[in-house]
């Protein structure tokens, strides 16, 4: 498995050893940052993307929420009957918060089960670009995806079978450039040893987009994860897995903070997106287009 740039992966540059034969490495021609070894695909798909919990199958506050922020750049203007695809969709929160802006909307999950859950919601739902008719979407969203897939599978280029030069798609990846991930060190929960292949920053990221063909309109950081209210996960669990490693841990600091954020009429949020870092965010948002 090769870099987005060709170079070989066998001779980056180690970065950083997290943990005991888990290494970030650094790609010497490009520096795009990546796991080595890199999880097995056979693996990730079989033990993580096919897994179906029953906590995960109903769409929560949070995940409408976190679904509104994804799309939120499109700032509800001209969006009226535009043709929608998500990528990964998922529990489809996304495809329920393009269908409020008035979007007909469609998604591509490869986890069979969680994507029969998403018709019954009565959205189209696709197992891959494969079964996309060829007409074209005026909107497509690529959430936490970019960061799961090897280079060969070039979603990018792919999707150009089913776009035009007007189509604003939508990405959203883990910063590593983050604040959070420099102060909780590797227990920032943006480390996934199974599943992601990939390690963003702003600067890797545009590299990539620019390289397939596509011009970047919009590019934003969110300071720690845009306010509790909206998207805090990656600092609130992080600091559950500092704490003690362990899902209790999460939980009971998650449940604090957001009895907390609730009480104060969610000001907490809108303090840390008005007063954070605005440069380093947990998670980069981009909004992008073919070169015309």
């Amino acid at each position: 498995m090769d870099c987005f740039c060709g170079q070989k992966k066998e001779i980056g540059k180690n970065i950083a050893e997290l943990f005991k034969g888990f290494e970030i490495r650094e790609c010497q021609e490009c520096k795009q940052l990546y796991s080595y070894p890199p999880p097995v695909m056979k693996t990730i798909e079989a033990e993580v993307y096919q897994e179906f919990n029953s906590r995960h199958e109903a769409i929560s506050e949070f995940d409408m929420n976190y679904a509104r922020l994804n799309i939120h750049l499109l700032n509800g203007k001209n969006v009226l009957s535009k043709r929608f695809l998500d990528f990964g969709c998922g529990n489809g929160a996304t495809l329920k918060a393009a269908k409020e802006l008035g979007m007909k909307s469609e998604g591509i999950e490869i986890n069979k089960n969680m994507a029969e859950y998403v018709r019954k919601q009565g959205f189209l739902v696709h197992a891959s670009l494969n079964e996309v008719k060829e007409e074209k979407f005026d909107v497509v969203n690529i959430s936490a995806v970019l960061e799961h897939l090897p280079a060969e599978e070039d979603i990018l280029e792919e999707l150009k079978k089913v776009i035009h030069v007007k189509t604003k798609v939508l990405i959203n990846v883990p910063n590593y450039g983050s604040f959070a991930r420099r102060f909780f060190g590797k227990y920032w929960m943006g480390y996934r040893r199974y599943e992601h292949l990939w390690y963003f920053t702003p600067e890797t990221i545009q590299y990539l987009i620019n390289k397939k063909g596509y011009k970047i309109e919009i590019i934003e950081q969110y300071p720690m994860g845009a306010g509790i209210d909206r998207h805090g996960s990656f600092v609130y669990e992080s600091a559950g897995y500092l704490l003690d490693g362990q899902a209790f841990g999460i939980r009971i600091i998650n449940a604090i903070i957001h009895c907390i954020d609730k009480m104060t009429g969610k000001n907490i949020g809108k303090f840390i997106r008005t007063r954070g870092p605005k440069k380093c965010g947990d998670q980069i948002f981009i909004v992008c287009s073919l070169l015309g």
